[in-house]
């Protein structure tokens, strides 16, 4: 074959790679649309609608012969702007715990770091804010038992005088815990922080009284064997949403009872006696 002839077979080959490339079209660079729609756009298309749940673990509360929670004070946030406007905050993470999980793995092991991350950062933010929102009161080192207070069971702490206002948030803040299982054994439970906090909206009217519960149960973290403290928001809050049965006021009244009895049955005996 001559050069002539392999200089044609060049040429036309050229020519059909360059139709080809002028067929496919487009940017070969650019891989993303060119056009404005967004997976979130929702004006050109239909949206769908997930599910989201969040489930608590069940209380174990059975296991405990005794579990007794000394809790040292009460703090009380509250919601908005109040004069100065620098504390307008939102709860984006919608935690009810402080530090509650533990991180546990479901093998029983504990991980080397056992921070209170997502708490942490919560608290931190409080802890910020000024503290016209804040409302706080010590209660002098009061200890419940919680075994005693299962169900709509409640243990009044104190009566607090409150702003009128609309409130967000409740901490209460512990110095001690001891569990005595039902075999006798006595085992820790942890409480990372010393304080449990719930995202919880109520309001109290000026002149009004309200009734307040702050749901507490223990928890087992993983398969380790060990427990920790939660709060447990659906079970918390003012006494319009959730039941409240005074334990403290039916013993009082019990007591008042059997004493009424007791006299009742003295002055009986009296009377037989002629007396």
């Amino acid at each position: 074959m001559n050069r002539q002839a392999v200089q044609l077979i060049l040429v036309a080959a050229l020519v059909a790679i360059a139709g080809c490339a002028g067929g496919m079209g487009g940017d070969l660079g650019n891989d993303s649309p060119t056009d404005d729609s967004s997976t979130t756009d929702s004006s050109d298309g239909g949206m769908g609608t997930a599910a989201f749940y969040v489930s608590d673990d069940p209380s174990v509360i059975d296991d405990f012969r005794h579990l007794n929670v000394t809790i040292t004070k009460v703090g009380f946030k509250r919601t908005g702007n109040l004069s100065d406007g620098d504390s307008n905050e939102t709860d984006s993470s919608g935690n009810e715990t402080d530090g509650d999980d533990e991180n546990e793995s479901g093998d029983g092991s504990e991980p080397v770091n056992e921070t209170d991350t997502e708490a942490d950062k919560d608290t931190e933010a409080d802890d910020g804010a000024s503290d016209e929102h804040w409302v706080e009161y010590d209660v002098d080192n009061q200890t419940v038992d919680l075994t005693e207070l299962k169900g709509a069971n409640a243990s009044l702490v104190d009566e607090f005088e409150l702003p009128a206002g609309d409130y967000e948030k409740v901490f209460i803040y512990v110095s001690d815990t001891e569990g005595i299982l039902t075999d006798g054994s006595e085992t820790k439970v942890k409480l990372p922080s010393n304080k449990l906090h719930i995202n919880s909206k109520f309001t109290v009217g000026d002149g009004d009284r309200v009734d307040f519960v702050y749901d507490i149960a223990p928890h087992k973290a993983g398969k380790s064997g060990k427990y920790i403290l939660k709060p447990v928001i659906s079970q918390s809050g003012t006494g319009d949403d959730i039941e409240i049965r005074d334990v403290d006021r039916d013993k009082d009244d019990g007591e008042q009872k059997n004493g009424n009895d007791d006299k009742r049955h003295g002055d009986g005996e009296n009377r037989a006696k002629g007396k």
